[in-house]
């Protein structure tokens, strides 16, 4: 098994749980959640952590898994400006940011059958109104 790995900007703990579910601890809002990541996702991320991250990894290594190319975690701002930049070089002619993947998400598998219990707990929700 891996070790933990921070996913992002906020102090989030990943634990390899296998198959297609990954534990996500500490997430948005600090709760925990079990999320579905693809086989694909999780081939790229595998290949990042062979091949790119050990050559940006420096010093004590907390775990983090997305390094900026100073070693260090990367910030929500420079996350975000990442995703717009990459949203806007599709030439889908659409504005993106980080929680518009998340509420897409969320959308395609309410529409594709999801439960939507299952929705409220992978996105963290208390309150199923807020989902």
């Amino acid at each position: 098994m891996r070790p933990t790995m921070s996913y992002g900007p906020m102090p989030c703990r990943s634990a390899g749980i296998g198959g297609d579910r990954r534990a996500i601890r500490e997430g948005k809002g600090k709760k925990d959640r079990m999320v579905p990541v693809g086989a694909r996702a999780l081939q790229w991320i595998g290949k990042y952590l062979a091949d790119v991250r050990p050559d940006l990894a420096s010093g004590a290594d907390d775990g983090t898994l997305f390094l900026s190319t100073f070693g260090q975690a990367l910030g929500m701002e420079r996350l975000a400006e990442i995703v717009r930049e990459a949203v806007n070089d599709s030439g889908i002619g659409k504005r993106g940011s980080c929680h518009m993947f998340r509420h897409t998400m969320a959308t395609l598998m309410l529409e594709n059958g999801a439960d939507v219990r299952f929705i409220q707990a992978m996105l963290g929700h208390a309150d199923l109104k807020t989902t």
